[in-house]
This record gives structure tokens, sequence and C-alpha cells, in this order.
């Protein structure tokens, strides 16, 4: 049982995990995230955002959702989402101290939730979902620079 484990593990984090892209720019950087084939089907196909430098990003899929993960050497992590219903997994233990498991789908694509606090390693965390799309971060010290990449989010139907 424990050698058929690892291997078995292994492919499960390969394939749920793609494009490890590094960005070492000192300067904020404009990216374009592609949501075409992603769960659920949204009025948009793509979404676009400013993120603050030195990130690297990975693409996760779970169940047809989309997950964009920008990972920073602080161990700070900015993560968008098309998954509206139950969020990113990276914020699921800080969501269960406030007894939230999963956001309700009778809701309307204009609704906004937002959960915010303060993690026992007091860094903070983030989920905010706004209408069709969730984002996030967490084991953020700086919050300032996580916020105004969050708000400069726009959805795009056809990118140029």
């Amino acid at each position: 049982m424990r050698r058929g484990l690892l291997p078995f593990l292994i492919c499960i984090y390969g394939c749920a995990v793609q494009n490890a892209d590094l960005n070492e720019s000192l300067d904020d950087s404009y990216v374009q995230l592609n949501f075409q084939n992603c769960e659920p089907a949204n009025e948009y196909k793509f979404l676009e955002l400013i993120l603050p430098p030195g990130y690297r990003m990975t693409k996760a899929e779970e169940h047809g959702f989309c997950e964009y993960r920008f990972e920073y050497k602080d161990e700070s992590i900015l993560y968008i989402s098309s998954n509206t219903f139950s969020g990113s997994k990276l914020n699921y233990e800080n969501r269960l101290k406030y007894n939230i498991k999963t956001y309700s789908k009778n809701r309307s694509k204009s609704d906004t939730i937002r959960n915010d606090g303060v993690e026992e390693d007091k860094k903070y965390w983030l989920e905010w979902i706004n209408g069709s799309y969730t984002v996030g971060y967490i084991n953020a010290v700086d919050t300032t620079k996580f916020i105004q990449a969050l708000e400069s989010v726009r959805l795009i139907q056809n990118p140029q």
C-alpha cells in the first residue's frame, strides 16, 4: 500500500497544478488570466489585474474550476478563482473558524461577499466573492499591495 501511495500523490499534484511561472520584475505587472475552459460558464473569458512584483504563478484546476495563485517570497499568496461556491482551499481553515464551509448558490451574480481576518501567526487573510469570481490572499503581512491588486481586477470577454 505504501509503495503505491507516493506515485498516486505525485500524479494528483502534477495533474492539478500547472505552469509555475516566475516573475522577478521590480515593477508591478499587468497580468491577463485565461478562464475560457473553466466552470462555471461565465460572462467573461479572461480576467486582468495589476500585481505587485516578485511572484511565482501557478494554475490549479479542480472539478472544472480554475484558480490562479501568485506566491511571494514572504510566503503570502494571492489567488483568483472561478469557484464562487466553495471559495479557495487555501482559505478553507480560515473560513471554517467562522463556520463558513460554502457559499449559497442561490445568490445573484451581482452579490458580493467578503470575509477576512487575522491568522494565528498574526498574518492576514481575505476571501472576496465578487459576483462571478473569487479573489483572496493568505499569509499577508502588508495587505495594501494585495487590496490594490484585487481592486484592479477587470472582466474581459475578448482580449486585445
